[in-house]
């Protein structure tokens, strides 16, 4: 899907609700959610327009995201396991007026972070010689 966005436009950018505040080119290149201002050389292709189903397909994003940054596991590859989450949910929003496909992608997404979250929860309970591992 692509949407030709103009400085002062409100988007989702990575999920978030943000304003557009500067552009080169027809390429989005910084965004701003109010508090912080996200920059880049083209943020275009994780811009979308306000829309309701891209709101909910965010609010799943976001969800599934704030459960991992909830486990207080710095131990954890954030920078890629956000990468995977921005993946999904630009693929869902790109694809936002076919349910079945954004369904299956939510899934898929929904899996991979579930998984994670059991690992970290599994691994507070490790314990080698009847010493626990972790202090959680």
């Amino acid at each position: 899907m692509k949407h030709e966005f103009k400085v002062g436009e409100l988007c989702f950018c990575e999920f978030k609700l943000q304003e557009i505040q500067e552009m080169e080119n027809g390429k989005v290149t910084q965004v701003c959610d109010g508090t912080f201002v996200h920059y880049g050389s083209d943020l275009s292709d994780r811009c979308f327009p306000v829309d309701i189903k891209i709101k909910v397909i965010s609010d799943i994003a976001s969800y599934w995201s704030d459960r991992i940054h909830a486990l207080n596991n710095w131990s954890l590859n954030h920078p890629d396991i956000h990468r995977y989450i921005i993946s999904k949910w630009v693929d869902m929003c790109n694809n936002y007026q076919d349910k079945a496909i954004v369904d299956k992608l939510g899934s898929e997404l929904s899996d991979f972070c579930k998984k994670i979250i059991e690992s970290v929860e599994d691994s507070k309970s490790l314990e080698v010689d009847g010493v626990k591992l972790f202090n959680r």
